[in-house]
């Protein structure tokens, strides 16, 4: 059984922007430069919080199955059962 569909221009999920006037053209030089301040002070507050999200990530993915479950635990006594178990079960080691 053969399949034909017809194809036409923009049939597709991705359509190019119309070409329009952009809205930063049409500022002044005065707003263009408070514009270009205001997106540089954005990006540096947002790097250092991207940072310190990788390496979040990056902490807990290596992180070991004994190091998560001590790190659940709720008080030092929880903590110290927990490791007793861990040692008595001789589990994930």
């Amino acid at each position: 059984m053969a399949f034909a569909a017809w194809l036409y221009e923009g049939d597709g999920l991705i359509h190019a922007a119309p070409k329009t006037q952009r809205a930063a053209d049409s500022l002044s030089p005065a707003q263009r430069k408070e514009l270009a301040e205001r997106r540089a002070d954005a990006l540096r507050r947002m790097f250092p919080k991207l940072a310190s999200w990788m390496k979040d990530r990056w902490l807990m993915a290596r992180m070991t199955a004994v190091e998560r479950y001590l790190s659940e635990a709720t008080d030092v006594f929880d903590l110290e059962r927990r490791i007793r178990e861990v040692e008595r079960r001789g589990l994930w080691h």
